[in-house]
């Protein structure tokens, strides 16, 4: 799972072109490794990228059959982010 995270990081951030479905591949890996809790990465940093990838992909690809699922699982995600946030702030 590791590299397949690595490669969608890789992707997202160092090629100015890339299909639009990667930044959901990407999120997507950013999830899993976050649930994968053994991987010691942040998870407020794997948190956020989720987020914000799921919100560029969802920017961008207006006619996904899965805008709507994806955007609701969106807002669950922003909702855990800003859980984890006021944890951390405590």
């Amino acid at each position: 799972m590791f590299a397949v995270f690595q490669l969608y990081k890789e992707i997202v951030y160092l090629r100015k072109e890339h299909p639009v479905n990667w930044h959901k591949n990407y999120a997507i890996a950013c999830e899993r490794m976050l649930r994968l809790q053994e991987s010691g990465a942040d998870p407020e940093v794997l948190l956020s990228e989720t987020v914000r990838h799921f919100r560029l992909y969802t920017q961008k690809a207006r006619n996904d059959p899965q805008l709507a699922d994806i955007s609701a699982a969106l807002k669950h995600l922003r909702k855990e982010l800003q859980s984890l946030r006021n944890r951390k702030n405590v």
